[in-house]
């Protein structure tokens, strides 16, 4: 278990061509949004939220809400998604309406699929969704080497599916773990 977390850690501070926030504006873009404001903090948080959630497999798939793993807390939206190699930018609140401090990261599971996590600075009372139309853009090609995770023998525990929200021991350790390495 300690091997992923060191994993995980280093794996934070990767660097892409274009970043993933750049992939998330472009998606944007095609849905007439502005795009969102980069913040090098929320940005290092989300790389790390991705490539933890890619090496430990969480998704709806495997009966994961895709919210496990460490958490922000109040002031802060996050979405995250799970999607084929050569999907565009699909994680939940990436349609929100505004411009507004966000970070995005990025990792490539053990089994090929596009990790994804947005990290917005947003309170709940300004949180307004513009709902999909019409199908993502293919925006992966701006993202050209993101990293690639092996998966974790470790399985993190699952949240109930009614009471997500609540803490778990498991995950308040690691988002403290988290927030004294990067200094927050």
């Amino acid at each position: 278990m300690r091997w992923t977390a060191v994993l995980a850690l280093l794996l934070c501070t990767y660097a892409v061509a274009g970043t993933p926030l750049d992939e998330c504006n472009a998606q944007r873009a095609h849905y007439g949004l502005p795009p969102l404001v980069e913040d090098a903090r929320l940005s290092e948080w989300a790389q790390c939220k991705a490539v933890w959630q890619a090496a430990h497999d969480v998704s709806l798939a495997n009966g994961y809400n895709g919210h496990e793993g460490p958490q922000l807390g109040m002031g802060y939206i996050e979405g995250t998604g799970v999607l084929d190699p050569d999907a565009g930018w699909g994680t939940c609140a990436f349609r929100v309406e505004g411009s507004w401090p966000a970070g995005a990261g990025l990792a490539i599971g053990a089994n090929g699929k596009r990790y994804m996590c947005l990290i917005l600075r947003i309170s709940n009372e300004q949180y307004r969704e513009r709902p999909t139309v019409g199908a993502l853009s293919n925006t992966s090609p701006m993202s050209p080497d993101p990293p690639r995770v092996p998966r974790t023998s470790f399985t993190p525990p699952r949240h109930p599916r009614d009471r997500w929200y609540e803490p778990n021991a498991y995950y308040v350790k690691l988002t403290a773990d988290l927030k004294r390495h990067l200094g927050w």
